[in-house]
């Protein structure tokens, strides 16, 4: 079987692709570490203050909370998404996530949320 310089290219960037797909969780749990303070709520649609100074501190393998709904648990990075192990488990999309901004979409007791944090500068 022969394959041409069009089907070898396309077969690099599948590489290429796959590397960069299963590397991409550990990028995020590498740069979600540290600690995020909430900076804007948005409740069933709405802004909302009901969660002014919600920090997370995210560690190696366990995420810090002054709420007291998820106080202190291991979490776990799939691709896009983050689980947070409390009673019951958090699933949020993971929006967005820079050196300096975090973004989280879920339900927290079955009320929609999209969270937005700014990094805290140690």
């Amino acid at each position: 079987m022969k394959i041409n310089k069009y089907q070898l290219e396309v077969i690099i960037c599948m590489v290429i692709g796959i590397f960069v797909a299963c590397d991409s969780g550990n990028n995020v749990k590498e740069l979600i570490k540290g600690q995020w303070i909430v900076n804007d709520v948005v409740r069933r649609g709405k802004n909302t203050n009901t969660l002014n100074g919600l920090s997370f501190e995210f560690r190696k393998d366990s995420v810090l909370t002054n709420l007291s709904l998820l106080g202190n648990n291991l979490y776990k990075i799939d691709t896009d998404s983050i689980t947070i192990s409390s009673n019951p488990p958090l699933r949020f999309h993971i929006k967005h996530l820079d050196t300096s901004n975090l973004i989280l979409s879920g339900k927290i007791q079955n009320t929609p949320f999209l969270l937005t944090f700014n990094r805290v500068e140690p």
